[in-house]
């Protein structure tokens, strides 16, 4: 299940799951200690702000929460349908065309198995290698997505996001030394960071 942090006056003051989160803002937008537009409520999995409908009861926000990503996103079991055709079984193939020389296919067509076995290999085997770099590279964009909505007016803002990019780790640390703890705690553990 996702996770999602509201930042509020340079704070953390919740952080949770999406109902979790907007039940929260809920209270405090009726006990009218918070206003909308006070606070911004970040997507922990890619870093995205987020808004949220606070609109109706409490009740009704508990509703529209729910199973929201659930219902949003659903998964593989759900979309596949329920009777079952004859022949071969649904394996999640999605078909798309490619585009490629004479000589790709002149080698593909020698491939054991065909073309569509030989791709999904090769695939699968660019994906073990860059295993490590694409995970950095998704952390860099979760934390630079964040940073960009949370602590774009902070000092040394933009020295932060090359020290990320550079992977300059005790950089990074320097220039957000300044900035609010519950900010820099977050972004620190966003950027899969350790610190002593």
């Amino acid at each position: 299940m996702k996770n999602y942090t509201v930042f509020c006056e340079d704070r953390v003051p919740k952080a949770g799951t999406l109902e979790e989160v907007a039940l929260y803002l809920k209270e405090q937008t009726d006990a009218q200690e918070l206003f909308q537009g006070q606070f911004q409520v970040i997507d922990d999995h890619l870093g995205d702000a987020i808004d949220l409908d606070l609109s109706g009861s409490k009740l009704a926000v508990k509703e529209r929460y729910t199973n929201y990503e659930k219902l949003v996103e659903p998964t593989n079991e759900e979309k596949q349908p329920e009777s079952r055709s004859r022949g071969r079984p649904k394996l999640g193939v999605v078909s798309r065309e490619v585009t490629l020389l004479p000589r790709h296919w002149d080698w593909l067509a020698l491939q054991p198995g065909g073309a569509s076995v030989a791709l999904r290999k090769l695939i699968d085997e660019a994906r073990k290698q860059s295993g490590s770099e694409d995970q950095m590279r998704a952390m860099q964009e979760r934390t630079y997505k964040a940073m960009s909505h949370i602590a774009a007016h902070l000092p040394n803002y933009e020295d932060a996001l090359r020290a990320l990019f550079a992977l300059d780790q005790a950089k990074f640390l320097q220039m957000i030394e300044a900035w609010p703890v519950d900010y820099k705690n977050y972004l620190i553990r966003l950027a899969g960071l350790v610190t002593a």
